[in-house]
């Protein structure tokens, strides 16, 4: 949440009208301008209002620090990923082609031609989104619609005090000097010094707001010598920069140098963030001296408009403008300073990632799970460092440190810096190799590569024996469905966890097993799911009791359905309650078959559920859950007696290369249900089905299935 001072709007009234009234007829709208003119201010004001339709979902996604390497990956990151895709675009496609919704793009022209390229993917394959562009330049796609944003109209020279009073960069001028000065007015005394002021920065609202700040310490008539000598001396040798670019330049350098020195040097070193942070982060990378001397020095960086303040992560999170960060970082460059503060913002959240992995392990799961999601921007801008600079030690810690993070909020992105940190020259040898191997390999099985996960599962155990390893191959094993082989792994795992005096590892592990007990058809199962309970609640760790509570129901199903239910629920209440969108879907996919096993609701109703949850493991990210909820679809439309639609969702899951076995009388059901289906469609016409399913895109099948299912809804009795 921004400020409301920096989402304040002066005298944009028309420009808002006009860029609502595009996005209402246009599906890409790029607002361009030069840096500090407020396109941001403007997109975020359309963004917050009413003009977005309650039923748009709406994405924000901030790119100033991505590259072309990295945009696709930080827009999947917001919007949600795919369940098959084989790149960061296409989880980007399948988190947006579900319905109607807005996306925003803000800060793109340090990447234009990538951004470029996957909005028009986008515009071709999410047919009911709308994209909302901020950057200097436009994309340049023919599609789009360009809305220029001028700077404000600073006051004529030589205008009275009443016209004066009438500009709309001298009305911005004084509601910041107010926000700085609350006793600061414009007077007959100082209008036209400030109207000076709003002419040498061409109206560009974030210089005027950086001059306006200083206010309480320097008077107006005094800002607009000093900006007018400035300007005087930067018109003199030749320049190649526009008028408006320069005078930027020269608020910046100008406000720069009001600064103290401390105050400079944390405003150089706070430009190495690429999203917002907090006191602690501050205090470490400026080397302040304790988090109060640090807050005093973001407080006087905020109240000169070189910060901006958040609300975000329940605390107090401060971020530098994207152009405010570009003077920075050059200052940095120009001092000497940039290895530094970058070893300095390493160091940080090296030591972050390390606490937050145990603490997401521990009973306040919810907090340090925020926290990262907070500050996922800047633990990526070390990571990408990280690989452009061959530093395989930090690279392999990061990705270790956000297993747990990653794999139950289903975080597609780490899986792609788990496989390029095991890739580097010199990973082989380092001691976290082989558990950086295995988190590759558990998140690319829970994308649906299954062959890659199980070869570089097998990478990491040749490398050494991890729980991280061992949980992964008995996940992977079990989705072969070769439960034989699961079982020694979850075992051992389990193992593992104990010699490491692990309750909250020992606990997912003894859970895990009793999941695969259950598909041996083995009657210790509940016992083992509680066993994992009683572990997890000595941790006090939600996801480990939510996950024991998911195998529980599941061990459950059959035999006492009503226990089950309340396990189950019990399971989805705990992992929403900490963003754990694994085990809350898998517990809720479970909990939806159960309530119509007991006529809680009807077959069509389930089947409506059942499709609502495989779109939600396809935003999700999650093959091997999306499959077994499309072989409950078609039970169920085989209950229906629409065997078409049967036989397509029997051939989809088949053709699947994640194939969970079957429970024992879920696999007589199952095997009933193909029968029907073969029976009444004949041989040749089941396989023309079961073929016509399996070569569907997931999109396209479940498109199909929703239409049969409308059907089905009106045959049922």
């Amino acid at each position: 949440m921004i400020d409301t001072a920096y989402a304040t709007l002066v005298d944009r009234d028309e420009e808002l009208v006009e860029l609502v009234g595009a996005l209402a007829t246009r599906r890409l709208v790029t607002l361009t301008g030069p840096g500090g003119v407020g396109k941001t201010r403007l997109a975020w004001a359309v963004a917050t209002s009413d003009a977005i339709p309650a039923d748009h979902a709406l994405k924000w996604v901030e790119l100033a620090a991505e590259d072309a390497g990295s945009v696709a990956d930080a827009v999947a990151d917001v919007v949600g990923d795919s369940h098959a895709a084989t790149d960061a675009v296409e989880a980007v496609v399948e988190g947006l082609a579900t319905g109607p919704g807005v996306l925003v793009l803000d800060n793109c022209e340090q990447a234009i031609e990538a951004v470029g390229e996957l909005v028009s993917v986008l515009l071709a394959q999410c047919p009911e989104l709308r994209i909302l562009v901020t950057s200097r330049v436009p994309l340049g796609l023919a599609e789009e619609h360009v809305l220029p944003l001028a700077p404000l109209l600073p006051p004529v020279e030589g205008a009275d005090f009443e016209t004066i009073g009438t500009s709309p960069a001298v009305e911005l001028f004084a509601v910041r000097a107010q926000a700085a000065s609350p006793r600061f007015r414009i007077t007959a005394a100082n209008a036209g010094a400030v109207a000076d002021i709003c002419r040498h920065l061409d109206g560009l609202p974030l210089a005027i707001e950086l001059a306006a700040a200083r206010v309480h310490s320097v008077d107006p008539a005094e800002m607009a010598q000093r900006l007018d000598d400035r300007m005087q001396v930067a018109r003199r040798p030749p320049v190649h920069r526009s008028g408006r670019h320069r005078s930027l330049a020269k608020a910046l350098s100008w406000s720069y140098e009001l600064l103290s020195d401390d105050e400079r040097r944390a405003f150089d070193r706070l430009s190495v963030f690429s999203g917002s942070f907090n006191a602690e982060a501050a205090a470490a990378v400026t080397h302040a001296d304790g988090v109060d001397t640090v807050r005093d020095l973001l407080a006087a960086l905020s109240t000169r408009s070189m910060l901006v303040v958040e609300i975000g992560a329940g605390e107090r999170r401060y971020r530098v403008l994207d152009t405010l960060s570009e003077f920075g970082q050059r200052n940095l460059l120009s001092g000497d300073d940039t290895k530094p503060a970058y070893d300095a913002l390493r160091d940080h959240f090296l030591a972050f990632v390390d606490d937050a992995a145990a603490g997401i392990q521990g009973a306040d799961e919810a907090q340090w799970a925020a926290r990262v999601h907070a500050d996922m921007p800047n633990i990526r801008t070390v990571f990408t460092r990280a690989i452009k600079t061959i530093d395989v030690d930090t690279a392999l810690k990061v990705v270790v440190a956000l297993f747990d993070f990653a794999f139950f909020r289903m975080r597609r992105e780490v899986g792609g810096w788990a496989e390029e940190a095991v890739a580097l020259p010199g990973a082989p040898v380092h001691h976290l190799y082989g558990k950086a191997a295995a988190v590759a390999g558990y998140l690319a099985w829970q994308r649906g590569a299954t062959d890659d996960a199980g070869s570089l599962t097998d990478l990491a155990l040749a490398h050494s024996a991890s729980w991280v390893a061992y949980d992964s191959l008995g996940t992977i094993e079990m989705f072969r469905g070769r439960v034989d082989r699961a079982i020694p792994a979850y075992t051992r795992a389990v193992a593992i966890a104990a010699a490491d005096h692990n309750d909250y590892l020992r606990a997912i592990a003894l859970a895990q097993l009793g999941f695969a007990r259950v598909f041996a058809g083995a009657d210790d199962a509940v016992e083992l799911a509680a066993e994992a309970d009683a572990l997890a609640r000595t941790v006090g760790n939600p996801t480990a009791i939510a996950t024991a509570a998911w195998v529980s129901g599941t061990a459950l199903f059959d035999n006492d359905p009503e226990q089950a239910v309340e396990a189950l629920e019990v399971a989805v209440e705990l992992a929403a309650g900490v963003d754990n969108r694994l085990t809350r879907g898998a517990a809720a996919t479970t909990l939806e078959e159960l309530h119509t096993k007991l006529g809680k609701r009807s077959v069509a109703g389930d089947l409506d559920a059942a499709l609502t949850q495989v779109e939600n493991w396809l935003a999700l990210g999650n093959a091997p859950n999306l499959w077994l909820t499309v072989r409950r679809i078609g039970r169920n439309f085989a209950t229906l007696e629409q065997f078409d639609a049967a036989a397509v969702a029997f051939g989809a899951e088949a053709a699947a290369d994640s194939k969970l076995p079957l429970r024992v009388r879920e696999g007589d059901r199952h095997h009933t249900a193909v029968a029907r289906a073969q029976e009444a469609l004949g041989v040749d016409g089941y396989a023309h089905q079961a073929a016509r399913g399996a070569s569907l895109s997931p999109d396209s099948l479940v498109a199909e299935l929703r239409a049969a299912a409308d059907a089905a809804r009106g045959n049922e009795s």
